[in-house]
C-alpha cells in the first residue's frame, strides 16, 4: 500500500507539471537606447516556479537593422547569469560554465539570416535556477551611431523549453518519469531610440588658411574663423557669402588662422550628405565623384581642383559641384558681406538657391531686391 501511494504521488506531480508547464512562455522587457548607446534586454520565463521542471531552453533573437549584441574579442557574447550562493548576477562569456556551478552552459551563434541563436543546456537533470524571478539571461543590446530616433521592434522566436519530472528508480538513480517539451509563442518587444547624444567634432585649419566643413548640428563660428556659403561663381572665381552662424547639415568654406577648433552639439541629421548651393557636405567619409572639385593647395594656389577619378573625402568635409564646367580649378574670392537690413515678410524674397520663399522668414541667408540679407 505504501508503494502504491508513492507511485500515485509521483503521477500526481507529473500530471500537475504537464498542465502547468504547458503554458510556459518567454517574456522580454521593452528598452530605450540612444544612438551609439547600450541597454539591457532580459529574457525570462513567464512562470518562475515552473523552471524546476526545465533543464534546457533555446530561442532566436532577431534585432532590426542598426542594432546588435556586442561580441568579445574571441567572438563570444557576454550575458549575465544568476549565482544562487551570492544572490547576484555575473557577467559570463557564452561557451563558459557559469560561476554558480549549475552545470548549465550557454552558447550563441549568428544564423544565416542574422538572428542570434541562444542555447542553454545541461547534461544532467539539473533544473534552471528559480531564485531569479524567472530571468533566464540578460543581454546587452547596442544601437549603432547612425540609428535615427524612433520606435523599432525586436523578436524572440523559435523558442523551446525542455525537461521533465525527475524520479528515482529502485537503485536511487534519477530518471525522467515524464518529459516536457514546450514551444512558446513568438514574442515581440519594443526598442525606442531616444534623441541623439551630444558629440564633439574637431576641425583642423591648415597653414593654407582655407578648409571645408559641415556639421550635423548648429554652431557658432569660433573666433579666428570665418564661414562662407557658395551658390554662384563668376568665371572661375567662386562668390562667397559670409555666414555668422553654422546651420546644421549645411556645407561651408572656412577661412581662418591655422589651428584646431572643436564644435559640440546634438546631431540633427537624417542623411549622410547634404547639398546647398554649389557645395556638397559629407557627414561620413565618402567619395567626391568624377567631375566635381575638391579643395587643395597646389602650384596655382588654394582652390577647388577638378576630380578626374573618385577622390576620398573625410567626414565633415565638402566638395564643389559645377555641372557642365570645363574649368580645371575654381579660385576662392568675391567675398560678399551680409547687409544688416530689415526684411519685409510680405516682399518677394528668395533663398540662396533662387527659390521664392513664402511665409515668415526663418533664420538664414536670403536674397531680396538683388541684395544678400541675413535674418537673425
Amino acid at each position: 500500500m505504501k508503494k502504491l501511494s508513492v507511485l500515485f504521488a509521483l503521477l500526481a506531480v507529473a500530471m500537475f507539471a504537464k498542465a502547468e508547464v504547458g503554458s510556459l512562455d518567454f517574456t522580454a522587457n521593452d528598452i530605450t537606447v540612444a544612438p551609439g548607446g547600450e541597454a539591457s534586454l532580459t529574457i525570462a520565463a513567464s512562470d518562475a516556479s515552473m523552471l524546476e521542471y526545465i533543464f534546457n531552453w533555446q530561442c532566436e533573437l532577431v534585432l532590426p537593422e542598426g542594432f546588435y549584441v556586442p561580441a568579445g574579442d574571441k567572438g563570444n557574447y557576454t550575458h549575465k547569469v544568476w549565482d544562487d550562493d551570492d544572490e547576484k548576477y555575473y557577467d559570463v562569456f557564452m561557451y563558459e560554465t557559469p560561476s554558480n556551478k549549475s552545470k548549465h552552459e550557454t552558447q550563441a551563434a549568428i544564423q544565416s539570416d542574422g538572428a542570434l541563436k541562444i542555447v542553454t543546456a545541461v547534461a544532467s537533470y539539473t533544473s534552471l535556477r528559480t531564485t531569479r524571478e524567472g530571468k533566464l539571461v540578460i543581454l546587452t543590446i547596442k544601437a549603432e551611431d547612425g540609428v535615427a530616433p524612433g520606435t523599432y521592434q525586436g523578436i524572440i522566436r523559435n523558442g523551446l523549453f525542455s525537461g521533465g519530472v525527475v524520479a528515482e528508480d529502485a537503485q536511487g538513480k534519477p530518471y525522467l518519469s515524464e518529459t516536457v517539451d514546450i514551444k512558446p509563442a513568438e514574442l515581440s518587444f519594443t526598442i525606442t531610440v531616444s534623441g541623439a547624444t551630444e558629440t564633439t567634432i574637431t576641425f583642423t585649419m591648415t597653414a593654407a588658411g582655407y578648409g571645408t566643413l559641415i556639421l550635423p548640428f548648429e554652431a557658432e563660428v569660433p573666433e579666428g574663423l570665418k564661414a562662407y556659403t557658395c551658390a554662384e561663381a563668376e568665371g572661375n572665381v567662386l562668390t562667397l557669402v559670409e555666414a555668422t552662424t553654422l546651420a546644421a547639415n549645411a556645407p561651408y568654406i572656412m577661412e581662418g588662422a591655422e589651428g584646431t577648433y572643436e564644435f559640440t552639439g546634438t546631431p540633427e541629421n537624417d542623411a549622410v550628405s547634404y547639398t546647398v548651393g554649389l557645395l556638397t557636405g559629407l557627414l561620413e567619409a565618402g567619395k567626391a565623384p568624377v567631375g566635381s572639385y575638391v579643395l587643395q593647395n597646389q602650384a596655382k594656389g588654394v582652390g577647388f581642383y577638378k576630380v578626374t577619378s573618385e577622390k576620398d573625402v573625410n567626414a565633415n568635409r565638402c566638395y564643389l559641384n559645377m555641372p557642365a564646367s570645363g574649368a580645371l580649378m575654381y579660385r576662392i574670392g568675391g567675398t560678399t558681406n551680409i547687409e544688416e537690413i530689415t526684411v519685409d515678410d510680405n516682399a518677394e524674397v528668395y533663398d540662396v538657391l533662387g527659390r521664392k520663399v513664402l511665409g515668415p522668414l526663418q533664420k538664414g541667408v536670403y536674397i531680396k531686391d538683388g541684395h544678400k540679407i541675413y535674418v537673425k
